[in-house]
């Protein structure tokens, strides 16, 4: 009997320990490299940032409001995806912070003072949900100045000066050899649900769209701005004349509906509340995107301020440049896509009618050589980003790759996507 129960106890103190190493568990950091503890916050931050940014891109392209990890990104799981993408980005910060302090770069004390004043600005908006989340202040710092240590980097290697200095004339060759330059005029599709009425509609609209290719027979690429002009100057005059039909409307109707002007009918009530946009938007701390082709540059633009302060009208502003080079086969083909490509196999010069399932369009295609110098050296910056974003990825996977970084398991299991989202909306249901 008394062995028994020695063994009992044993047994007891055994569980106990395991019980009182668990509750131990330091979850306070995600993952180590070369010694350096990286803040769980920081993990959690990128997931978070983000779960935020998605969320309100599924609300803005698709209407989900809700059942977001009923969702797929990128083909995997929505919940999956976060937890890989937090991964991610959080191995990238150790892989920069390291290299950054592997090249003897440092932050200049005005670059350290803006990313203070955008962590006070975020801190002074966010810092109960973010503390909420397990995000403190130091945490964002580190994400901000990490962010900036990219910048640094990247300059390093590509900017003037740089081990691998791209130079305008490098660009100009770039552009020459991926881009396409182009002109439309766009003619939309009808929406009318009656399909008769429809294929009536259309039925003009191509109608239009082949009197003003005719109307571009034999112009040049810089000539076809005066065929936009025109059918602008139509468009304008199709609205202004139904603008006043139905002020008239309005006016003959308005005496005989004085006595219900007033009042608001249920379903405009409702469609005012479902315009909201969720709370999951409203609370992002991560600044949102907006839904563009980062292939296209729209040249169009509003009248330039010269110099001497009077206005001057932009002689680029119906132009798109578009990077045919950089197009993904496996992506799928958006208008966009259709519509470069359509342009680019296009002759220099010779406008041609097109079609896709929303729009008419007469295209003209302009040499790329006559704009690519002058473009290089005004987009010069941006131009290099496009360039060499992909090499640059490359450098920053082989560091990842290099660093022994351990994952804190404990950590990982603690902090999912599921459990950072209940966290956001048990704070956004009391906030309301």
């Amino acid at each position: 009997m008394a062995d028994i129960k020695k063994k009992i106890a044993a047994c007891s103190a055994a569980a106990a320990m395991t019980l009182s190493l668990a509750g131990c568990t330091d979850t306070s950091y995600v993952m180590t490299y070369d010694g350096n503890k990286i803040p769980a916050g920081v993990y959690i931050y990128n997931m978070y940032s983000e779960m935020s940014y998605q969320m309100t891109m599924m609300y803005y392209t698709q209407g989900i409001k809700e059942k977001y990890f009923d969702q797929e990104v990128d083909g995997k799981k929505f919940a999956d995806y976060l937890s890989d993408r937090a991964m991610t980005a959080t191995k990238e910060y150790c892989a920069i912070v390291s290299e950054f302090e592997k090249l003897g770069l440092e932050l200049t004390d005005d670059e350290l003072s803006d990313i203070n004043d955008t962590v006070r600005d975020l801190w002074e908006n966010s810092s109960e949900l973010l503390e909420k989340e397990g995000i403190s202040r130091d945490s964002v710092k580190l994400v901000n100045k990490a962010s900036k240590m990219r910048d640094k980097i990247f300059d390093y290697y590509y900017a003037e000066g740089g081990i691998e200095e791209v130079k305008d004339s490098d660009i100009e060759q770039y552009l020459n050899d991926n881009y396409v330059r182009y002109k439309t005029i766009t003619i939309a599709k009808s929406t009318n649900e009656d399909e008769s009425a429809a294929a009536e509609e259309d039925k003009e609209n191509e109608a239009l769209r082949d009197e003003y290719l005719a109307k571009a027979e034999g112009v040049s690429f810089d000539e076809f701005d005066e065929i936009i002009n025109e059918y602008n100057d139509y468009v304008a005059s199709q609205n202004s004349t139904a603008d006043d039909s139905s002020s008239a409307d309005s006016s003959t109707d308005s005496a005989a509906s004085d006595d219900s002007s007033s009042s608001v009918s249920s379903d405009d009530s409702q469609a005012s509340n479902e315009s909201s946009v969720d709370s999951a938007a409203d609370s992002s701390v991560a600044g949102t995107e907006s839904e563009t082709d980062s292939s296209a540059v729209d040249s169009s633009s509003a009248d330039s301020e010269s110099t001497s302060g009077t206005t001057s009208e932009d002689p680029y502003k119906n132009e798109v440049l578009y990077n045919v080079g950089q197009i993904d086969e496996d992506a799928e083909e958006t208008d966009s896509i259709k519509l470069a490509k359509e342009a680019n196999g296009l002759e220099i010069g010779v406008a041609e009618a097109y079609e896709d399932d929303n729009n008419y369009y007469v295209v003209i295609k302009g040499d790329i050589t006559e704009r690519s110098a002058e473009y290089a050296t005004e987009n010069h910056d941006s131009m290099v980003q496009t360039m060499k974003s992909d090499d640059f990825q490359t450098l920053i996977d082989g560091w990842v790759e290099k660093l022994k970084i351990s994952e804190n398991k404990d950590a990982i299991k603690r902090y999912t996507p599921t459990a950072v989202y209940d966290l956001q909306t048990e704070y956004t249901s009391k906030s309301k």
